[in-house]
């Protein structure tokens, strides 16, 4: 009969602790990494979520003032218009949609704004209708000549470019975040 003497300790080797340590230390990386990218993802995501939100609200709101509007005048190079609107009860209100930008740089989205004033007369500020708001190239935001013609409505809500490191892109999230809004738009009256 043999007698073992074990006297060695039954621990982990420094060996065996770097190599544990280098594997937890590799998983974490990884696992960080992965929430990092899970939740660029999900920013993105309810970015694109807002502007569609904002692009049918415009839309909406543009379509349902237009159709009952009794004249339309396009006004400050289609940066606006105005719409003559019957009331109810008898009379006409006047609506105005319009471009609204900060420091005069259509290129700097962050203070684009459409604006819409549902009634001029009385005192109240105008409705943000969307912001990032930005004119497409060689159009105009609102384009209407006459009665027989339709009210034409071009705009990008967004990222002025795809440009990879865009300034404006710190406002609208990572990557390239745009929408364009085309609508032509007859008055039923």
């Amino acid at each position: 009969m043999k007698i073992c003497n074990n006297n060695k300790s039954q621990g982990l080797s420094f060996i065996e602790m770097i190599i544990a340590l280098a594997i937890f230390s590799l998983m974490s990386i990884a696992l960080t990494a992965t929430l990092i990218y899970g939740f660029r993802v999900n920013r993105s995501e309810l970015i694109q979520l807002r502007m569609t939100q904002m692009a049918r609200k415009i839309s909406n709101r543009l379509e349902s003032e237009v159709k009952t509007a009794r004249m339309i005048y396009e006004e400050e190079d289609g940066k606006k218009i105005r719409l003559v609107i019957p009331r109810t009860g008898g009379g006409t209100r006047t609506a105005v949609f319009y471009f609204q930008d900060g420091d005069n740089n259509p290129d700097t989205i962050r203070d684009n704004r459409l604006m819409f004033d549902s009634d001029v007369s009385d005192n109240r500020p105008a409705e943000v209708l969307g912001v990032y708001i930005l004119p497409l190239p060689e159009t105009k935001i609102f384009n209407y000549s006459n009665a027989a013609s339709p009210l034409i409505i071009n705009m990008r809500l967004g990222d002025p470019t795809a440009a990879p490191n865009a300034p404006s892109q710190a406002a609208t999230g990572p990557g390239f975040q745009a929408l364009v809004i085309s609508l032509t738009l007859v008055p039923r009256n």
